[in-house]
């Protein structure tokens, strides 16, 4: 392991400068080539047939003792002094070796050309440029890949080298490591006709300060533990890692020009996928960055396809659990977890999707297949007590699908009795909580279809404390069994769908659909004031109910607490022996078109 631990070391400072300050002053030379530069053997290796100086401060000793690896910490310092013209490397080649899951070995040689490091000063470079390279594999199933140029503007190799080595209190500054990245992209192509084409990457800045723990301490964390459960200092220092790799980067907005790839399946059937730009935040502070996927396609040549415009991840908090478990100390264990997994949920803001389009066969019903469309789908989730998002917003609209002939499903069936061979939906929930005011508000919970009609509720609840958001199991369903309503309308638009079931019962009764409809609007006309006590309100609301049944277009009846309390718990218990109780505590209001 420490054998790895020194190559790895040595090929991320090849990747980073590759170049060490001198011990000793060194005359200014016009031009210095190192030539036969070799880390490693037999698992992995680096070799670099040509390193070019122009006029650098090191000699030839100072490079090739800074690929024998040794102290990362002495070698960063020495990075942090040093300065050149130019530094070019003609040719660098990385081989690994590695096996596959039946334990056969192979070759991952990746070979990169003209490195170049341009007005490097006390470790800062101006800019750095690779033209490109090549991946090449061996075994059974050979993949070749081009890459195309990556470049930067400044790049810090001290700090980028500072951030892998640690100062043990991770509290260092935050640098600018490179600034301007750019991507040209690359190709893999394998066997089978596999082959994928990545577009060109683009970032702003990239910042990072110096880890707790160095890259070696890491990987001597890592061999220690093996496959072992870990105890709580190990524990401690996974959690720690992980912790200040969140708080310990920061990177600007980034694009991806995406990616097309062709393969086959299983079954041999050619695949095509891919995925248009793709469109990342910022990272940093502990956050995870919304990320949004244009254009993706999966299609399987005469099986079926899965399509989306887009693709919308908003993005994650986890500052809230970081502290949990700084907090915690070294007091972290599987116990732990399990016992405060309320502090530790993420704060995740939701995701959305627009143009998904799917028609894939039905495993389900052999012969049909699943076809569906959504237009779009939005979750926003705000405002996290404890990991449980307060405010809730879910909207939907084009819902669409076919409804399969071949099925058991009784509701299927019988949406297909009334006439609907598809669906065209949508719906909304959204609710949030008020926690100054003490209640919850729900702006709106409502479906609708088309040739069906819409539906929906708004209400505002009472007595909404914090301790719904409790970590105790109890004391949330004591705050829940708490909570009192004050206002609540409901509202129905008639597109078809009452209709549709108005007729159908008639049938299933064996009457006539006008007859049965003047029954049922009958029976709703004179059971309602006898449910709600005969006054004033209630025979209103018997009125505009009737009228709806009747054929009318929409209907909204609404109910509002006389007490500023709002109606509790024990007052639908009561009107479960008395209905008419409950409507004397609200007032009650009806319209009709």
């Amino acid at each position: 392991m420490k054998t790895v631990s020194r190559l790895v070391a040595a090929a991320l400072l090849s990747s980073a400068a590759m170049f060490a300050a001198p011990t000793m002053e060194y005359a200014r030379a016009e031009k210095l080539v190192v030539t036969d530069v070799l880390v490693g053997q037999n698992v992995f290796s680096i070799t670099i047939p040509t390193i070019e100086v122009v006029d650098g401060n090191m000699g030839e000793a100072d490079i090739r003792e800074l690929f024998k690896g040794g102290d990362l910490k002495s070698l960063a310092a020495k990075i942090g002094s040093w300065s050149a013209a130019s530094i070019t490397v003609p040719e660098m080649r990385i081989n690994q070796k590695v096996k596959d899951p039946d334990g056969k070995e192979f070759t991952v040689d990746f070979v990169y050309r003209n490195f170049t490091i341009t007005n490097i000063k006390n470790g800062l470079a101006a800019s750095s440029k690779i033209e490109g390279g090549d991946l090449t594999t061996t075994g059974a199933e050979p993949v070749k890949g081009t890459f195309g140029a990556f470049s930067t503007g400044m790049f810090d190799f001290a700090a980028l080298l500072g951030f892998y080595v640690g100062d043990g209190d991770g509290k260092g500054e935050l640098k600018t490591v490179y600034e301007n990245v750019s991507f040209d992209g690359f190709s893999i192509s394998g066997p089978q006709g596999f082959k994928c084409d990545f577009g060109k990457f683009a970032a702003a800045e990239f910042k990072a300060r110096p880890m707790r723990m160095s890259l070696a301490e890491i990987m001597t964390m890592a061999e220690s533990m093996g496959s072992t459960e870990p105890n709580p200092a190990q524990m401690q220092s996974i959690v720690g890692f992980y912790s200040d790799i969140l708080t310990g980067i920061e990177s600007s907005s980034s694009t991806f020009d995406g990616m097309t790839c062709k393969f086959a399946d299983a079954s041999g059937k050619p695949v095509d996928f891919s995925i248009g730009k793709i469109e990342m935040g910022g990272f940093g502070k502990g956050r995870y960055p919304g990320l949004a996927i244009n254009d993706l396609n999966i299609s399987v040549q005469g099986d079926g396809f899965v399509k989306a415009a887009k693709i919308d991840f908003k993005g994650m908090d986890l500052s809230g659990p970081l502290k949990a478990v700084e907090a915690a100390g070294n007091q972290l264990s599987p116990q732990w977890f399990e016992t405060n997994y309320r502090k530790i949920m993420p704060a995740f803001d939701g995701f959305a999707f627009a143009g998904l389009d799917i028609d894939v066969p039905d495993e389900s019903n052999p012969g049909e297949r699943v076809k569906a469309k959504v237009g779009d789908f939005d979750l926003t989730l705000q405002n996290h007590q404890l990991g449980i998002p307060a405010d809730v917003s879910v909207v939907a609209n084009n819902v669409q699908a076919d409804l399969p002939a071949n099925t058991t499903d009784a509701n299927i069936l019988r949406m297909r009795e009334m006439g609907y061979t598809s669906i065209d939906i949508g719906f909304a929930l959204k609710a949030k909580w008020d926690e100054a005011a003490g209640t919850i508000v729900v702006d709106e919970v409502s479906t609708s279809g088309t040739d069906m009609g819409t539906f929906s509720i708004t209400a505002l609840l009472g007595n909404a404390t914090k301790d719904l958001f409790a970590e105790d199991p109890g004391t949330q369903q004591g705050a829940a069994m708490g909570l009192s309503i004050k206002e609540l309308s409901v509202s129905a638009e008639n597109g078809g769908l009452v209709d549709k079931l108005i007729e159908i019962s008639a049938k299933e009764q064996g009457q006539d659909a006008d007859a049965f409809r003047t029954q049922i609007s009958g029976m709703a006309g004179g059971m309602i004031p006898m449910v709600l006590g005969g006054t004033e309100q209630a025979t209103e609301v018997a009125e505009a109910v009737t009228a709806f049944l009747n054929g009318g277009k929409s209907i909204t009846v609404s109910a509002e607490a006389k007490d500023a309390a709002g109606i509790g718990m024990m007052d639908f218990m009561a009107a479960q022996e008395n209905p008419a109780s409950l409507a004397e505590k609200v007032t009650l209001s009806a319209e009709h078109e």
